[in-house]
């Protein structure tokens, strides 16, 4: 069989293509839901934060598609979840409740987190990277096949992390946490972080992180169940806008830092005459810009361009290079002999 070279040289460049497009990323277009809902706050003004937990954004005539996409996110951001993605929220059938396996390794056993932490997931299993994730699926539980798209993932400001560590919250009032994210006294009501109560917003400088009563339960004694932050967690509009830097690094009010995580007051020189947001990002951003929160993935120290190449563009140009050799052997090399 006579050997072709032009169907040689065209079979080489589409395998050029084929292993080049792995090392070109292509940005998910987010939906203008701004455009709407301008009031919202969820990702601190960010579209693209919208899609962790709203999966079907898809606008027809002015109105979304799916008609229950807002229901199933009301009123609780863990309990409302459609965490089996079948578009269906159980959380009124007696032990059905999707969003209960999702933390509980076995929802039949219902002992204390304190006494038995092995049989639950806290906040640092699903939010960040390389965490266990959800119990479900675990413990029979269907779990949607594209949880990871939906659980918001945290870079910075969490004990433990290299990139700003924040101090371990567990037990800062006295409390049952055992997750650092968050101390929750039930007792008390009284809470830190992701813990704040709105019972106690008015010490929290009016805002709060998840729902508690107002009134100490008749059938406990207590003001409600100690996995209150877990159940009754609501979106972030109601917390404080973690891009506003100058909120709990020059917070005058004790118990305001406090109850905030208790974050470092700044005392050197060169902070001493910062008084506004921008100031901070210049040094403490990697791109030098407002981050969408305080665990963005933009925090840090700003980076220097490198000048490295991508992986796709190294391996796509290796095989130009066989390409344009192969070619001029073939129609060039090949003629002379």
């Amino acid at each position: 069989m006579k050997f072709n070279a032009v169907k040689f040289l065209l079979f080489i460049f589409v395998v050029a293509i084929v292993l080049t497009l792995p090392g070109i990323s292509y940005a998910q277009e987010a939906p203008d839901c701004l455009s709407c809902h301008g009031d919202v706050r969820h990702g601190q003004h960010n579209n693209t934060f919208c899609i962790n937990c709203h999966s079907n954004y898809e606008v027809s005539g002015g109105e979304h598609v799916d008609a229950n996409m807002s229901y199933y996110m009301l009123p609780y951001v863990h309990g409302a979840f459609d965490w089996q993605g079948n578009n269906l929220v159980s959380r009124d059938i007696p032990m059905m409740d999707e969003s209960c396996p999702s933390c509980h390794v076995s929802i039949h056993s219902m002992t204390s987190a304190r006494d038995a932490p092995e049989l639950f997931r806290k906040c640092e299993d699903c939010h960040i990277p390389g965490g266990l994730g959800p119990a479900a699926g675990s413990s029979g539980w269907d779990l949607r096949s594209d949880i990871d798209s939906f659980i918001p993932k945290i870079s910075a400001h969490y004990t433990g992390s290299d990139n700003m560590n924040v101090k371990d919250q567990a037990g800062a009032f006295n409390g049952t946490s055992i997750s650092s994210c968050f101390d929750y006294n039930v007792n008390t009501g009284e809470g830190t972080c992701h813990g704040v109560g709105e019972t106690f917003s008015s010490k929290a400088g009016g805002y709060f992180s998840h729902v508690n009563d107002t009134e100490v339960s008749k059938v406990t004694g207590l003001f409600n169940n100690p996995s209150d932050p877990y159940q009754y967690d609501v979106v972030i509009d109601n917390m404080p806008d973690t891009s506003n830097c100058m909120f709990c690094h020059y917070q005058e009010n004790e118990s305001i830092r406090f109850i905030w995580g208790g974050s470092v007051q700044p005392t050197s020189d060169i902070h001493l005459n910062i008084t506004v947001n921008s100031d901070c990002w210049q040094c403490h951003t990697k791109d030098g810009k407002e981050p969408v929160s305080f665990h963005s993935d933009t925090m840090g120290e700003e980076e220097k361009e490198k000048g490295t190449l991508p992986w796709g563009v190294i391996v796509g140009a290796i095989f130009v290079l066989i390409v344009g050799g192969a070619a001029y052997y073939f129609m060039v090399m090949k003629k002379k002999k």
